[in-house]
């Protein structure tokens, strides 16, 4: 059980750096060829929905593990999404095609 909330977890934080990489002009126009830019509200919606997502990702965590380790856990498991978006940043950016 506690794998799964890890998983969880991480696609939690790798999909909240997704939203806030997908703010910047730059990686909206490598995701989507001819991408316009997203409206204030958009934007503060994407940006709302990562901060929320990123927030809450300890408190997912402390229910299986301890309060210690799971902050910890949280540190490293956002390091990890941060990187794993990154790279498919630089790889493959058509997967991130499918968040709105």
């Amino acid at each position: 059980m506690p794998e799964l909330m890890q998983l969880g977890v991480f696609a939690l934080c790798y999909l909240a750096f997704a939203q806030l990489a997908l703010l910047q002009q730059a990686h909206r126009q490598k995701v989507w060829r001819s991408a316009a830019p997203p409206t204030a509200r958009g934007r503060q919606l994407r940006r709302n929905a990562a901060v929320i997502s990123l927030a809450g990702a300890p408190a997912l965590l402390m229910t299986v593990e301890v309060p210690g380790f799971a902050v910890l856990l949280w540190l490293c498991l956002m390091s990890a999404a941060a990187v794993a978006v990154a790279l498919t940043l630089s790889w493959k950016p058509g997967l991130l095609r499918w968040l709105p």
